[in-house]
Formats: structure tokens, C-alpha cells, sequence
């Protein structure tokens, strides 16, 4: 019977424990909560909006199935400066120029960038620019796209409503007065109207002068600021010429003109000081031309470089007009450094030519010296072999000598120097045997 009792048991046991087995999986386990959200059941207080704001503008700003303190995380930051244009960007159904687009957004100041584009190329611009790069940057978070013909005046005045800063790239030289009276009756507050690749001959470098002249004295008032930008040829490559010397000059001339065409820059440098000038107060109400520099610019990058002034400040004191007056001081200096140079060769050579004429002048006089010398040890041995000659002949032919005349002079040589000396007047002196 026992037995039986613990037969019995044994059967029981696997059921009672399936039974536990499944009442504990049927037990509703906690839901999952992510880290935000468990900070957030134990804070349920959201985050103010001063908080909200100061969120990092490279996040985009909605991301669907979030809870609200999530979205808040990714809520891009506020910018205050308005709304900025950009037209005439390079774009095409294979590329789009993003380089204007960045320079905007990384002055912090923007918001919406918009973009004026063919309505044929905005599918193709949106795809090219929906970039990593475009998205951890923050454009895509602030970068609009509006249809219209860039090229035309008529249909871009009706996308300059709300517009605070407007960066028009190579507008049509004959229309520079238009595009600013249209930005300045739309109540744009800053233009920067940029030429890139100018070209031409005497009468094209007078029309633009002209034209940019007009424009800025017809456009700029206190409440409108404009600026024209001017560049020769724009070298190709994206970061072309970024971090190279450049020079900024008043467009006052044509000869300044020719050279700022002749000379170029690189596309980077040029979107750069376009994007930069729309900040640069003393870029308002100026016509610039813009170039590569020689090394007087690269002496005067050095010298605000070592002043640790920002990038921005370098360009705000080339606006200025530094260059220009660096450059003077600098071409006076070398003048001044190559008329002393001058003037210490000549010192030299003055010098050297004095010391040649006095070594002339010496040699001169001891070569006359020598000369009178020789001149009277000749008269001397003449006079000599005269008397000598004379002695020899009386005794010869009175029998008193055998030698030849020849023999008589050099055994007699001494005493007949001395003789001829006397009878030329001189003293005594020792003479060396013939």
C-alpha cells in the first residue's frame, strides 16, 4: 500500500511543477522603458523652453514614434537672424554647388536657407543635397527649396518677400541697379551681389565700373546694406584656394579690373568672402575686387594672423581698405630699402674708383720715376763708355795698351762711371759693373 501511496507522488510532481511553470510565465512582466523614459517617470516635469532652445541645430528636428521629451532632445536650435536667398547657385540635373548653402550655415545666423531653383532641377538639387554631410551639419534642418527662374528678375522679386540677406551670384552687369532696387523695395535688409569670372576689353571694364558705381550710389540707405563682390577667372576644386593669401581692393579704376581678372581666385575663397561680407560692416555700400594675393598679401595675412584676429576680422580689415594701405607702406619701405641699397653701391663704387685712381695715380708716378731713372743710368753708361772709349783710343794709339776697347771699358768701368757722373754734375755713387 505504501508503495502504491509513493507511485502516486511521483506522478504528481512533474504536473505541480508545469503548473508553476506556467502560472509564472503568465505573470504580465514590466514594460520596457528606454533610458529617456525612465528619467523621465522619475522627473515628469518637461524641460523648459529656454532648454529646448539651446539644443544642437544638426539634429533634425521631428523623428516619427518618439515621445515628446525625445523630441525635444532632437529639436534643432532656434536662429534669430531670418530668413536668407541664395540665387545663381550651380546646379544641374548632375550636381549642386552645396558651398554657397554651407557658407550660410555655418555663420549660425539663418533659418530658413532657401534656395532658388528651375523647377526641372529641384528633384534632382534636393536628392544631391540630402548628404551625410547635409545631415549631421544641421542644412538639411533649416535648408528650403523655392521654383523659379534664377535668371530672371521678375520671378525672383516674388521670392524676396520675408527676406532678411540675399546672396545673388553672377547676376547680369546690366541689371546690378535692378537687383538692388527690387531687394530694397522688398525690404531685404543686406545684398551681396557676386561676379565672378569677369571678362572683357576697355569698354566692358567702363560699363561695369559704371554699372556698380550706380547701383550702390542709387541702392544703399540706413535700413539697406549692399555689397559687390567682383573675381577674374574662378579656379575649379571645391576647397580651391581656402587658407590662401588674397587681396581686397577698392574697384575704383579699370586698370584694377584687368587685374583682378588677369589674376583670379579659387572658387572657395570666393563663396567664402561673398557669404562673409553679408556680416562685415565695412563690406556695406563697397564695390571689392577680389584676387589671389602675392606676397605683400601673404606678409599682411602674417601680420593679422599674429594679432590673433578671426578669420572673419581678417576679412573686415581688408574691407577696410588695410591692404591697400599695408601695401603702400610696404612698396614705400622696399623703395626706401632699394634707394639706401643704391646708395650704398654707389658709396662703394665711389669708394673703389677713388682707391683705382689713387693706384693709378701711383703707378703712374713710379712708372715715371722708373722711367727717369732708367733714362739717366743710360745717360750715365753713355757718358761712360764716351770717355772710357776716348782714354782707350789715346793710349792704344800711343802703344800703352794691347787689350781691346771692349775689355778697357769693363776693367775700367767703375772709375769711368764715376767720371761721367762728375761731368754730368752728379755726386759719387756706386755702380754695378756692365
Amino acid at each position: 500500500m505504501a508503495m502504491i501511496e509513493m507511485s502516486s507522488a511521483m506522478h504528481l510532481l512533474p504536473l505541480s511543477l508545469m503548473l508553476s511553470a506556467t502560472a509564472a510565465f503568465l505573470v504580465p512582466s514590466p514594460p520596457f522603458q528606454s533610458p529617456l523614459r525612465r528619467h523621465h517617470a522619475r522627473d515628469p516635469s518637461p524641460l523648459s523652453s529656454e532648454s529646448a532652445q539651446l539644443r544642437p541645430s544638426f539634429l533634425r528636428p521631428d523623428v516619427g514614434g518618439r515621445g515628446q521629451l525625445t523630441r525635444r532632445y532632437l529639436a534643432p536650435a532656434k536662429l534669430e537672424g531670418g530668413k536668407a536667398l541664395v540665387t545663381g547657385l550651380d546646379a544641374t540635373m548632375e550636381r549642386t554647388d552645396q558651398r554657397p548653402l554651407d557658407a550660410l550655415h555655418e555663420q549660425r545666423m539663418w533659418q530658413p536657407i532657401a534656395m532658388l531653383l528651375p523647377p526641372e532641377i529641384k528633384t534632382a538639387a534636393r536628392k544631391y543635397l540630402t548628404s551625410r554631410v547635409a545631415r549631421y551639419s544641421g542644412l538639411l534642418s533649416v535648408l528650403t527649396y523655392e521654383e523659379g527662374d534664377p535668371t530672371n528678375l521678375a520671378q525672383i522679386k516674388q521670392n524676396l518677400q520675408d527676406v532678411t540677406v540675399w546672396l545673388a551670384l553672377n547676376p547680369p552687369i546690366s541689371q546690378l541697379n535692378d537687383y538692388l532696387l527690387a531687394a530694397k523695395g522688398a525690404g531685404v535688409q543686406r545684398v551681396v551681389l557676386a561676379l565672378g569670372n569677369i571678362e572683357g576689353g576697355a569698354s566692358d571694364w567702363r560699363s561695369i565700373e559704371s554699372a556698380m558705381a550706380s547701383a550702390l550710389k542709387e541702392a544703399n540707405s540706413t535700413e539697406f546694406k549692399a555689397s559687390i563682390l567682383v573675381a577674374g577667372k574662378l579656379s575649379d576644386g571645391e576647397d580651391e584656394g581656402l587658407g590662401a593669401p588674397i587681396r581686397l581692393t577698392k574697384c575704383t579704376d579699370e586698370d584694377t579690373l584687368r587685374t583682378t581678372a588677369a589674376l583670379g581666385v579659387g572658387m572657395g575663397e570666393f563663396i567664402r568672402v561673398a557669404a562673409e561680407a553679408l556680416l562685415i560692416p565695412a563690406a556695406h555700400g563697397t564695390a571689392t575686387c577680389l584676387s589671389v594675393g602675392n606676397e605683400i598679401a601673404d606678409s599682411y595675412l602674417r601680420s593679422l594672423r599674429q594679432k590673433g584676429l578671426s578669420r572673419r576680422d581678417e576679412l573686415g580689415e581688408l574691407f577696410a581698405g588695410g591692404f591697400e594701405v599695408y601695401e603702400k607702406d610696404y612698396l614705400a619701405q622696399k623703395e626706401k630699402e632699394a634707394e639706401r641699397q643704391k646708395r650704398l653701391e654707389q658709396e662703394e663704387e665711389q669708394t673703389a674708383s677713388k682707391e683705382q685712381r689713387e693706384k693709378e695715380i701711383k703707378e703712374l708716378f713710379e712708372k715715371a720715376a722708373k722711367q727717369k731713372e732708367e733714362l739717366a743710368k743710360k745717360k750715365e753708361e753713355d757718358k761712360c763708355r764716351e770717355i772710357l772709349a776716348r782714354e782707350w783710343r789715346e793710349r792704344y794709339y800711343a802703344g800703352q795698351e794691347t787689350i781691346t776697347e771692349e775689355e778697357y771699358i769693363k776693367v775700367n768701368w767703375e772709375r769711368g762711371i764715376d767720371e761721367a757722373r762728375k761731368a754730368l754734375g752728379k755726386g759719387k755713387t756706386p755702380v754695378a759693373q756692365p
